[in-house]
C-alpha cells in the first residue's frame, strides 16, 4: 500500500512562499471590492467582448465592475446582520452602534439602518480608509465574521455561466470574484518573478499580468522560481521524496517540490490551479501552459474556491476526483498537512471518510494549532464516533516532522 500526502494552504503560507490561507484568503476575496483590479479587467475584456465570435456565444456586451455584494443587496444585509450580532463589544461594533435598529422580536436579530449598512460597506468592502485603519478593521472582522457568513452568496451566481446574457450582472460578480481569488494567491509569486521588470513597475500588478497573461502563468508555475536552498526550511523540503502520491487543495505548483523527479510523478489538484482557465463559450477548462490564451478569447480562472457547493462544468475536476479516489483506494498511510477538514470542502472529507473505512488504514494529521484530537477529526469526517479508527494527531515542529519521517521510512 502506498503513502499519500494531502496538503493544503497552511503548508504555503510560511516563508519563503508567504501565500494567503484560511480567513486571510477569505477576507481578500469575499470581502474586498478591488476597484484597481476591476479597472484592469475592463481593459482585458473590452477587446474580447467586441469580437463577433464571442458575441455569437452569448457573452455580455460590456464589462461591469460589480462585486459579490452591494450595500443594498440582500446578501450584504445578511452579512451585516452577522457582524452586528457578533461585534457588540468590539471596535467595529462601537462604530456601528448608533445605526443599529433593535428588534422587537426576541427571535429576530438586530439590524443596521441604511446609513449603517453604507458605512459598514465603505469600511469593510470598499476599504476607503488608510492602510492602518484597514489593518485594524481586518483584525476585528476576521475575529467576528463567522466562517460560513458568505455561504450561499457565491453559489447564487453559478447559474450565470449557463445564461450569461440574461444574467450578465451575476456573471460579472462571479468572474470578478474568481480573478480576486486568482490574484490573492498569485500576487506574491508574480511580484517575486517580475520585481525587476521595467514594464511591471510601469503598469502595475494587474495591468501587467493581464496584458502578459501567458508569460506570467508560465513564470509563476515553473519549478525554477524557488531553489532548493530557498525552500530548505519548508515542509516541502523536509518531506521531499517521502510520498508516493500528493493530493493538494492548493492552486500553485509548489507541491511539485515534494517529488525529486517530476517524470512519472505529479500532484493531483483537487481545487483547480493557477494555470487552469475556463472558456465561457464551451464551459470547459484547460491548462493554458499547453494551450495559451488567445488574444480574443473570453476566459477566466478555473478555481474551486471556498464554497460548500462546487460548479462542476466539465471533466477536468471529475478526472482529478476520480484519480484521488483511486489513489486513496490504494493508500495505507495518509498524512494531512496544512489542511483542515472544513465545511466548504465536504467532498474532500467524503473521500477521506471513505478511505478511513477501508481495512488497515492509518491517518496522521499534522496539527499546527494543536487543537485537534482523534474525536474532533472523526466528527469533521462524519465517522462513527463509537468506532475505533487509526488516527494519530501530531504537531508540526521539528521533532514532530522528524518523528513523521521515521514513520514514513518504516511504513
Amino acid at each position: 500500500m502506498s503513502k499519500t500526502l494531502l496538503v493544503g494552504a497552511g503548508a504555503e503560507c510560511i516563508a519563503p512562499f508567504g501565500l494567503l490561507a484560511g480567513k486571510e484568503f477569505t477576507f481578500d476575496t469575499c470581502y474586498y471590492q478591488n476597484e484597481a483590479l476591476y479597472e484592469a479587467l475592463g481593459e482585458f475584456y473590452r477587446g474580447r467582448l467586441s469580437k463577433s465570435v464571442n458575441r455569437d456565444l452569448g457573452t455580455p456586451s460590456s464589462y461591469q465592475n460589480l462585486f459579490l455584494y452591494s450595500s443594498k443587496n440582500v446578501a450584504f444585509r445578511k452579512l451585516s446582520n452577522y457582524i452586528v450580532s457578533a461585534s457588540k463589544d468590539s471596535f467595529l461594533g462601537s462604530r456601528l452602534s448608533e445605526h443599529i435598529i433593535k428588534s422587537q422580536d426576541d427571535d429576530e436579530e438586530n439590524q443596521l439602518d441604511t446609513y449603517g449598512r453604507d458605512l459598514l460597506f465603505d469600511m469593510l468592502i470598499k476599504r476607503d480608509k488608510d492602510a492602518g485603519y484597514v489593518s485594524a478593521l481586518k483584525e476585528v472582522a476576521l475575529e467576528v465574521i463567522p466562517d460560513d457568513a458568505y455561504y450561499g452568496t457565491i453559489e447564487t451566481y453559478f447559474s450565470s455561466l449557463i445564461n450569461p446574457t440574461r444574467r450578465s450582472k451575476s456573471l460579472w460578480r462571479l468572474i470578478n470574484y474568481y480573478w480576486s481569488a486568482f490574484f490573492s494567491v498569485a500576487e506574491p509569486l508574480i511580484r517575486k518573478a517580475f520585481e525587476d521588470d521595467r514594464l511591471f513597475k510601469q503598469q502595475g500588478l494587474y495591468r501587467f499580468t493581464l496584458n502578459n497573461i501567458n508569460t506570467v502563468i508560465d513564470a509563476i508555475t515553473t519549478r525554477n522560481q524557488f531553489t532548493l536552498q530557498d525552500i530548505q526550511d519548508t515542509y516541502y523540503a523536509r518531506l521531499r521524496g517521502r510520498f508516493d502520491n500528493v493530493l493538494t487543495t492548493n492552486y500553485t505548483g509548489l507541491s511539485d517540490f515534494l517529488f525529486p523527479e517530476l517524470i512519472g510523478n505529479s500532484c493531483v489538484y483537487l481545487s483547480g490551479a493557477l494555470w487552469l482557465f475556463e472558456s465561457l463559450g464551451s464551459l470547459t477548462s484547460r491548462d493554458v501552459r499547453k494551450e495559451p490564451i488567445a488574444a480574443d478569447e473570453f476566459v477566466f480562472p478555473f478555481l474551486m474556491t471556498q464554497v460548500p457547493i462546487k460548479p462542476i462544468i466539465d471533466t477536468t475536476q471529475l478526472r482529478s476526483f476520480s484519480k484521488a479516489i483511486e489513489i486513496l483506494d490504494n493508500t495505507g498511510l495518509l498524512v494531512v498537512l496544512g489542511y483542515s477538514f472544513c465545511e466548504s470542502d465536504s467532498h474532500i472529507s467524503a473521500m477521506v471518510r471513505d478511505f478511513m473505512q477501508h481495512a488497515n488504514t492509518r491517518l496522521i494529521y499534522l496539527d499546527h494549532s494543536r487543537d485537534e484530537t482523534p474525536s474532533t477529526i472523526k466528527k469533521k469526517l462524519r465517522l462513527n464516533p463509537e468506532h475505533s479508527y487509526n488516527i494519530d494527531i501530531q504537531g508540526t515542529g521539528d521533532s514532530d516532522i522528524n518523528r513523521l519521517i521515521d514513520i514514513l521510512n518504516n511504513a
